[in-house]
């Protein structure tokens, strides 16, 4: 595994094209480049390595007579629906078409689904997601930055109040009047980790960046009046823009059900040039050459050794992907029975 920086990637990127004198090729447009590299690196990783780097969220819950939930925003391939029946037990959706569809009539506990996109317009509106910074705790000190977990209009509009509290409600985060919420505090006891334990168990907000605290002592950061919540919408994240997009449901639910998705999600991407990403063997003479690739073409020079150098990253981690688990061959569980560990 390697560990490589933007700065280090945009550095071999110029050395190995001989672009270090270049004033057409600026850092950002270097790194608009790389970044889709990693992008390409990382579909051929999941095509490889299928399954390795998938995620599941329980995040998603339906609503009464409402059929379509929104897919998590760093969402670019689905693995499998499930709905939770109790805790740790879950039950698969099967995937649906439109001839099926008749099969699910009415309303009850979703058996199946069907993704579906959104157009243009939707997706960029969808795209925007509302980022919070605490600003400042204790002259700066702590620097949580939350976000909302849907993204939309509403949580554009997300504002956080802070309130005085008392030892009733202390540290508690209010959600009743989303996008408008209010978190109690009492000063110089409520500390940055109440905080962000808060908003770790709230409905609609996630920690994206969590707050440093006093090395060696983290009850150091305490919220004091005054304290302030500054606001910003940006798009994406700490990941590129997902496929915008919902799972379509049958039949259409008739209470509250919680869905497990298991997926495989975009790319990360990387902004500042402190910021890193871990590469397979091989990984980051992908993206360096899938980058030198298209400003080669640019600039009419010839592409074939680039190419080269591409598979070349492919095979090496193409092979790699056989070596991950070599204790024994995977196994196809029948449908009918329903037992993972039958020997015979």
């Amino acid at each position: 595994m390697t560990t490589a920086s933007l700065t280090t990637l945009r550095a071999s990127v110029r050395q190995l094209g001989d672009y270090e004198a270049s004033t057409v090729f600026t850092d950002a447009f270097l790194d608009e480049w790389i970044n889709r590299g990693i992008e390409e690196y990382h579909e051929f990783l999941l095509d490889s390595w299928e399954g390795y780097y998938d995620k599941a969220t329980d995040a998603l819950v339906t609503v009464a007579g409402v059929q379509e939930v929104a897919l998590p925003t760093d969402f670019l391939r689905l693995r499998l629906v499930q709905r939770k029946l109790a805790t740790d037990s879950y039950t698969e959706l099967r995937r649906v078409t439109l001839v099926d569809i008749s099969r699910y009539g009415g309303r009850g506990a979703p058996r199946g689904y069907a993704l579906h996109g959104e157009s243009q317009a939707v997706a960029q509106v969808a795209a925007a997601k509302a980022f919070l910074a605490l600003d400042p705790l204790t002259a700066g000190n702590a620097d949580s930055v939350i976000e909302a977990k849907a993204a939309g209009p509403e949580g554009n509009d997300l504002t956080i109040q802070l309130i005085a509290g008392s030892a009733v409600d202390d540290g508690e985060l209010n959600e009743t009047g989303w996008p408008a919420i209010t978190f109690a505090f009492k000063t110089g006891a409520t500390t940055v980790a109440d905080f962000e334990a808060a908003i770790t168990a709230s409905t609609f907000l996630a920690v994206k960046t969590p707050g440093p605290v006093t090395p060696g002592n983290p009850a150091a950061d305490t919220f004091a009046a005054n304290d302030t919540l500054a606001a910003t919408n940006l798009a994406g994240g700490a990941h590129g823009g997902g496929l915008p997009g919902r799972i379509r449901l049958w039949p259409v639910p008739d209470g509250v059900y919680t869905l497990r998705l298991t997926y495989a999600p975009v790319a990360q991407q990387l902004v500042a040039g402190a910021d890193t990403i871990d590469l397979l063997p091989g990984g980051d003479r992908f993206v360096i050459y899938a980058a030198l690739f298209e400003l080669d073409e640019r600039e009419g020079r010839p592409v074939a050794d680039r190419q080269v150098q591409i598979d070349r990253a492919k095979a090496r981690i193409k092979a790699s992907a056989k070596q991950r688990n070599t204790g024994e061959p995977e196994y196809l569980m029948p449908r009918s029975s329903g037992r993972w560990d039958e020997d015979d």
